[in-house]
């Protein structure tokens, strides 16, 4: 070859990134090599590798157990979502060569379930392709998988107990199965029996002789017992023994797998018969990362209803290596509750044990009636956790309109399922390196989760993440647990900072690409990835998408019924996400959202009901998820409880006459109310379905609960759960916190003698922060705003109705009153007697003449005001319209003064007759109130707000810091001219949301239009010229109207609302005709972005789409333009949700938006001067 020649070498890649080509050229007397860096891409495909490529060599697979489903979804992303590509999936054995007969998916994701695959090493590969559409552009890869089998669980139950009975039961068939087959089918399973006996009078002389490797007496095991199944012996104790140890050895075999359990029966004639049953993390070994939850059973404890039982638990830490010597363990921080001595039930917390060490727990039980006692002790060896790797994020911020993040752990070891601690195991690196292991990844702020990825591999695919709502922050977390066989797992988590650019470019191009993946993942993924993706697209765009999005989850609905608690999560933070704005979910989303929500609660069931708990699926954060969507259903179900009474029309006093403003006002009043009572229907509707899933979501927290146990509470949005566990004396001297800022309970038996104060009772109570009953029969339970409780209590077998219980609530904290409103005493003077009257909605006196006297009014005052309380009695006032009335003496001159009107009571459901009756309500709490089983109550708003102030300065001057008191001065002079110039804004703003009166409305025209005009926001997009539009339908048209209610102008970026009437419906509206008359001079042009049309009589909304300019000097040229009625197509397509977005993010208060004060958003609950402030933390 010359020097200079050219070499022309064709090759292809088959995966894509970043690929180093490294040439090498030689001769006799030379030789050189060049490397140079590529870095591959397809038009069709993110550079990401479809696996986890760390495991695309035989030498390093990715460990399995056969005894759990598992899953591989591709990690690529598809970018060519037009059309739905191909799949071809294959398994190929290693050792053979040989392709596995499956069926195999045509999407991007395969599942397998367990027992499925047969231990052994498998190359799994995976080809994308397109057709002609895409240029036949493909995509392959291949990853190997090491399936390994798990071994058998062998259990004997109850473990280490004394007994009197000597026909006890000695089962090692209950507890002892094959992983594959799952707990509780163990046909197949052999046992073999060997048994020793001691001459020993306590289970502490029988342990301590065990233990010393006392020999005992060998015999065969049908000298002292009979087998009565395979897997369950019963003892066979003479007359004549009074006490004997026992020790029972079991080898529980299947195939070629062989597990070993023990157990020690110490009989003592007479003694109670107690055993250790374990609720929570029961394994053969125990997790340390999670509750181990222990309950102890005693016949004769339960069976006496007046029984007097006290249990004393106790833990011991046992060292193996010098005889099992026992250490007592002090520290009683170890238990959930302190008191050790208070209940049949103990729980342990979690990381309170040290991993790799042996404990023995053991309880007491005394029955005082007959000073008889019992003794049982349970001893295991916890797991040790995965150790010695980490995790990283690239990177540690980004913008969730351009960035992706990942997560990629590393070096995590595991003994897997040796017994054997981390110190001895250390020489085998390999071995450990290669331990089955999953991981979990997730993005969490605050109490909401949303899970990521969860597998075999442990580097989490790259992807962009949804910012999830809460404070004025942009702080999230990226959170990867690793999972061991035990379940036992190592939480890293890693901060990371979220922020949103809006500028036009990434906008457009981060809508366009989560548009696509939601349909791609609708077409050829599985619904935990569809969430993902309908979950980050949801916080993005934030209008118009809600029923979009709920259809096309519900037409997966049925995968919903076969969730893990991973997707379970998974589905309802992405919904809960979707429904965030209870102004755009519409009745047909609440019902699809909630057919989807039974779907999953048979899911829910499914893993609680699973014995053993399954503590790797992390239910509890399942139904922190589920309550967060339930309370999103419910925000948008309830009513609004408020008639609107027309205060907020600007009317024109010279076109308008006082009959016309009171017949808009009384329209309106009634068009509010139905669609209240539409909400009411709909509530009414959905909540029984809901509280069905809420009891489901009760008895999942309970299963792994035991009594006397601390409660499990769950919090999110506007709802609160407790459950509890409880005896029935322990219910009647408890104060229940059924949330702590809302409810405390006292329950009290009144006596009851029927019931059983040692039965178990399950204690059920949820706070509604919104009133969810507002569906009752006659009326009485509307308009109450307060949190309702519902509380459920149930014996054991879930049947009993506690009848005879009576229950007191208390306000857990202080609530503010509304505020008071600011009147003139000349406004509201009238009639014969000269008193200041007001209006009490829904109420009248019956024509009865309330007097105050001294005693009924409270008085306090201060140098400047004077305040009066006056109390109206419960049941004076009835169903209706009412005033009421007051004098101040010697007061004829015109005055200011203030004024608030609230009720303050305690109502009861009543389950059968759907109505809320009212209780006397006495000083400071409500009256005890009779208990049915389950029933919702108002909590009371009673207490005064507090105030309380504080030095915000130091009392001293340092005239070192004067710079410093200099700059602040000046900030904090800054910030007051900013909150005096956003408080005037405030006020301007008040009078852009009003509803406006169209100057052209005639008297006799009762068919009212609601009218709102969306201006842009581009620069001058407002108007002053004089505009007028045609409103067609399919019966009339409106004729030539003018847009303007004489006071007000279409600024840039409002959104101004009119009234317009009509002489009868104008049918379906067609089309609008707009156009102005381009007299503004320097504000002729205008740019329409939307018109809203609200039919207030039917309530149906027509949306007409404009964004265009009415200019001479914009656009075309044109003035007058001819609108059509919206389709679906055109509000859902990606140039409509564009512009909504980025309207509504420069309006929002956003941090380091610098634009967040102006303009603000029309209507908005944040006024500017908290925008102010916003801007200024940020």
């Amino acid at each position: 070859m010359e020097s200079n020649a050219v070499v022309v070498y064709r090759y292809n890649y088959i995966t894509l990134g970043s690929k180093v080509v490294t040439l090498e050229c030689s001769n006799a007397y030379s030789h050189s090599i060049v490397q140079v860096e590529v870095f591959v891409t397809n038009q069709c495909f993110s550079p990401d590798p479809i696996f986890d490529r760390q495991y695309s060599k035989q030498a390093k697979p990715m460990t399995v157990l056969n005894s759990e489903p598992a899953k591989l979804v591709t990690r690529t992303v598809i970018k060519c979502t037009d059309i739905k590509p191909n799949f071809t999936w294959a398994i190929k054995v290693v050792k053979n060569d040989s392709i596995l007969p499956f069926e195999y998916p045509h999407l991007d994701y395969l599942t397998w379930e367990r027992g499925q695959l047969e231990p052994d090493l498998y190359r799994f590969s995976l080809n994308i392709s397109f057709g002609r559409e895409h240029d036949f552009c493909w995509l392959s890869e291949m990853i190997y998988v090491r399936v390994e089998r798990a071994p058998l669980v062998a259990d004997i139950q109850g473990g280490t107990r004394k007994t009197g009975d000597p026909h006890a039961i000695v089962d090692a068939r209950t507890g002892s199965y094959d992983r594959i087959m799952g707990y509780g089918n163990n046909e197949g399973l052999a046992f073999t029996w060997s048994c020793r006996t001691y001459n020993s009078t306590s289970v502490q002389e029988l342990l301590s002789l065990e233990s010393a490797a006392s020999p005992g007496s060998s015999v065969p095991c049908d000298r002292i017992s009979t087998e009565i199944e395979a897997g369950k012996r019963q003892l066979n104790i003479s007359d004549d023994v009074q006490s004997m140890g026992f020790l029972f050895e079991v080898a529980v075999s299947y195939d070629d797998l062989t597990s070993n359990a023990t157990a020690h029966v110490q009989f003592i004639r007479g003694s109670l018969n107690t055993e250790i049953v374990c609720i929570l993390n029961c394994g053969m070994k125990v997790a340390v990362s999670s509750k181990l939850v222990l309950n102890v059973t005693c016949d004769r404890c339960t069976q006496e209803p007046s029984a007097t039982v006290i249990y004393v638990w106790k833990i011991f830490k046992v060292d193996n290596s010098t005889n099992g010597t026992k250490v007592e363990i002090s520290d009683t921080n170890i238990f959930e509750k302190t008191d050790t001595s208070i209940g049949r039930g103990a729980v342990i917390k979690e990381n309170a044990l040290e991993g790799g060490q042996t404990y023995r727990v053991e309880v007491n039980v005394t029955l005082l009636d007959d000073h008889s006692n019992g003794f049982a002790a349970r001893e295991f060896r916890t797991n040790c956790p995965p150790w010695g790797g980490n995790c990283t994020v690239t990177p540690l911020q980004g913008n969730v309109m351009t960035d992706s993040f990942s997560m990629a752990c590393t070096g995590w070891k595991d003994e897997g399922f040796s017994e054997d601690a981390n110190s001895t195991s250390d020489g085998d690196e390999e071995s450990l390196l290669l331990a089955p292991l999953i991981y979990k990844f997730l993005l969490r702020r605050y109490n909401t989760i949303f899970p990521i990825a969860q597998g075999g591999e442990s580097k989490m695919p790259r992807i962009m993440l949804p910012y999830i709502p809460g404070p004025n922050n942009s702080e999230h977390e990226l959170v990867a647990r690793i999972y061991d066989p035990w379940n036992d797992f190592i939480e890293v988590s890693q901060p990371i900072k979220l922020y949103a650019n809006d500028s036009s470019s990434s906008l457009e191009n981060t809508l366009e690409f989560w548009y696509g993946q939601v349909s791609y993942t609708n077409r050829s993924s599985n619904l935990e990835k569809q969430m993902k993706s309908l979950t980050i697209a949801s916080s993005l765009i934030s209008t118009f998408v809600t029923d979009y999005f709920i259809s096309m989850v519900r037409i997966r609905g049925e995968d919903a019924k076969n969730l893990s608690g991973h997707g379970l999560t998974a589905l309802a933070e992405g919904l809960s996400m979707i429904l965030l704005n209870p102004a755009t979910t519409s009745p047909d989303s609440l019902e699809s959202t909630i057919e989807v929500i039974e779907m999953a609660t048979e899911s829910l069931r499914t893993m609680y009901t699973t014995k053993p708990y399954p503590i790797f699926e992390n239910l509890k954060e399942s139904i922190s998820a589920m309550t967060a969507l339930l309370d999103r259903i419910i925000a948008a179900s309830v009513p609004s409880y408020h008639i609107a009474d027309g205060r907020g029309i600007v009317f024109n006093s010279s076109d308008i006459s006082e009959d016309d403003k009171n017949f808009i006002q009384e329209s309106l009043g009634i068009v509010s109310a139905i669609k209240d009572q539409e909400k009411i229907k709909l509530i009414k509707k959905v909540l029984p379905k809901l509280e069905e899933t809420l009891h489901a979501m009760y008895d999942s927290l309970l299963a792994g609960m035991v009594v006397s146990q601390v409660p499990e509470t769950v919090e999110r949005g506007g709802i609160s759960l407790m459950a509890s566990k409880m005896t029935g004396n322990d219910l009647n001297n408890s104060t229940i916190v059924a949330d702590p800022k809302t409810v405390l309970l006292e329950i009290k038996s009144d006596g009851d003698k029927a019931s059983d104060p040692n039965s178990e009772v399950v204690v059920k109570a949820t706070v509604y922060t919104q009133n969810p009953y507002a569906w009752s029969s006659d009326s009485s339970s509307y308009n109450i705003t307060s949190p309702v409780v519902r509380v459920d209590l149930q014996d054991n077998n879930g049947t009993r109705v506690l009848s005879t219980l009576s229950m007191t609530i208390k306000r857990g904290a202080k609530v503010p009153l509304p505020s008071l409103g600011s009147f003139l005493s000349n406004d509201t003077r009238g009639g014969f007697d000269n008193l200041l009257y007001h209006r009490l909605h829904d109420y009248k006196t019956e024509g009865e003449h309330l007097q105050s006297t001294e005693s009924e009014l409270e008085l306090s005052s201060d140098d400047n005001t004077t305040t009066f309380k006056f109390l109206v009695p419960a049941g004076v006032l009835k169903v209706g319209a009412g005033m009421v009335g007051f004098y101040v003496a010697e007061s004829n001159e015109t005055f200011a003064y203030k004024y608030l009107s609230f009720t303050d009571s305690c109502h009861v459901w009543d389950e059968n007759n759907h109505k809320c009756p009212q209780l006397p309500l006495l000083p400071r709490q409500c009256a005890p109130v009779i208990i049915h089983q389950a029933w919702p109550l108002p909590a009371p708003s009673w207490c005064r707000p507090t105030l309380s102030t504080s030095s915000l300065f130091s009392p001293k001057f340092d005239p070192n810091n004067a710079s410093v008191y200099g700059t602040l001065i000046g900030l904090l002079l800054v910030w007051v001219l900013g909150v005096v110039w956003a408080r005037r804004q405030d006020k301007k703003d008040k009078e852009k949301w009003l509803v406006g009166y169209l100057k052209d409305n005639l008297v006799g025209e009762n068919y009212l239009y609601l009218l709102t005009v969306h201006t842009g926001l581009k620069r001058g997009s407002g108007t002053k010229s004089s505009v007028s539009f045609v409103l067609g339908g399919s019966h009339a048209d409106s004729g030539i109207r003018v847009l303007s209610d004489g006071k007000r102008t279409l600024e840039t970026g409002s959104v101004m609302k009119y009234i317009m009437t009509a002489v009868s419906c104008l049918g379906h509206l067609d089309y609008v005709r707009i156009w102005h008359d381009n007299s503004g001079g320097y504000q002729a042009g205008w740019f329409l972005s939307r018109l809203d049309v609200e039919d207030l009589q039917s309530g149906q909304r027509y949306l007409f789409m404009c964004e265009r300019w009415l200019a001479v000097d914009k656009d075309n040229g044109v003035v007058d333009r001819v609108v059509p009625l919206a389709q679906q197509d055109e509000i859902m397509s990606f140039d409509r949700l564009f512009s909504e977005y980025t309207k509504i993010g420069i309006t929002a208060p956003t941090c380091g938006s610098p634009a967040s004060c102006v303009p603000r958003p029309a209507p908005s609950r944040v006024c500017s001067g908290s925008r102010v402030v916003w801007s200024c933390c940020c």
